[in-house]
């Protein structure tokens, strides 16, 4: 499940054309500040605990890293914009995440005379993605800031197939099978099937209960999404495939603001807050489709989110990784800590015993 980092606040506009161009701006500030506060290369550390990490290394080109999505132990899917002159926005797969630089292929798919430009000319990463194992195949997307949206049951093969929903300046991005769950900067919550999304998107206002900061979205192979702002507002549904999906609106009782959230299944919903002090907190409920009242949470200082099952999620913290085979006890006791080599700003873990992790120019894969 693709992790999303933090989000900037962002104004409403009267207008259709300047919330696009507002959405641009934030996005493209976003990315920017993401990659200069957000990382911090770190010295390579000695793992503790029984986690092995590899030495950390560089995709081809030595492209600034953005996101990554492991579907299994042999496929995973990262996104990045390479330095060059001329610059592209890049997808990468590899069958084998530990095998280092020459294991990750490499596809354009925005060259640099497609890259759309934020004022100031700055360019519009793909910084979401989202890779599900589909029986014994695999469906994958990436978007971008904008309206692209690039899909494919074939990562490895480079066939990457582009819609453009209706909606603009996507913030977070889950798929589970050909579906996928889509949050725009307007609260808008689009679900779309394949690479059919402008005649089988399906778009849902919640701005009556998320605000005009939406954070991320989740969803799962049970059609059961939710959706969260950077307040203390979440929206779900149990039935995102429906025509019209219903969508439930309320606070959190926490009262924390909102910046991630994992929803592996319907048993299980995880979300990164804002706590007081500005500590985090991690919010977790076993049975999310129940409303807010069955929400706990607890502090734990991490920065972003992941699931894998259930069974198993994940929190990263600078160079420190988080693992619960237990999240749904809502307990910091039912976290264990390791070390990374690097400092994470996304983590992917396919299975409980292998996880992936990037800052903004290398990769690590940990296993146990």
């Amino acid at each position: 499940m693709a992790v999303r980092s933090f989000a900037s606040p962002r104004s409403l506009f009267l207008s259709v054309l300047a919330v696009a161009a507002v959405a641009m701006l934030g996005f493209a500030t976003l990315a920017s500040a993401h990659h200069k506060t957000g990382h911090h290369h770190a010295k390579p550390v000695h793992p503790s605990g029984s986690w092995k990490w590899s030495k950390p290394f560089a995709l081809p080109g030595k492209p600034e890293v953005f996101t990554l999505s492991c579907a299994s132990t042999t496929l995973c899917v990262a996104t990045g914009i390479t330095s060059g002159n001329p610059a592209e926005n890049d997808v990468y797969a590899s069958a084998k995440p530990s095998g280092g630089t020459s294991a990750w292929q490499a596809t354009t798919l925005q060259p640099a005379a497609d890259l759309q430009l934020a004022p100031g000319g700055t360019q519009e990463p793909l910084d979401n993605a989202s890779c599900e194992q589909a029986g014994a195949g695999v469906d994958c997307a990436v978007s971008s800031g904008w309206d692209d949206l690039f899909q494919t049951s074939d990562p490895t093969g480079g066939a990457w197939g582009e819609s453009m929903p209706t909606e603009i300046a996507f913030v977070s991005l889950s798929c589970w099978s050909a579906w996928c769950g889509e949050l725009d900067v307007n609260g808008d919550a689009v679900t779309t099937l394949g690479a059919q999304a402008e005649s089988q998107q399906q778009v849902f206002n919640l701005s009556e209960g998320l605000s005009s900061q939406p954070g991320g979205i989740s969803c799962n192979a049970s059609a059961f999404c939710a959706a969260i702002d950077q307040s203390d507002q979440i929206a779900w549904t149990s039935d995102a495939t429906d025509s019209p999906p219903t969508w439930t609106t309320a606070a959190l009782p926490s009262g924390n603001d909102v910046m991630q959230i994992a929803c592996p299944s319907t048993a299980l919903c995880i979300a990164l807050e804002s706590g007081h002090g500005g500590k985090t907190e991690i919010g977790v409920s076993t049975n999310p489709a129940e409303g807010v009242s069955t929400w706990k949470a607890f502090a734990l200082p991490v920065g972003n989110i992941s699931c894998q099952s259930a069974s198993f999620c994940v929190a990263a913290g600078r160079t420190s990784l988080y693992t619960s085979s237990d999240p749904g006890s809502a307990s910091a006791a039912a976290w264990k800590k390791t070390k990374m080599p690097l400092s994470a700003d996304v983590v992917s873990c396919p299975t409980a015993t292998e996880c992936v992790a990037a800052d903004a120019g290398d990769i690590t894969v940990g296993t146990r």
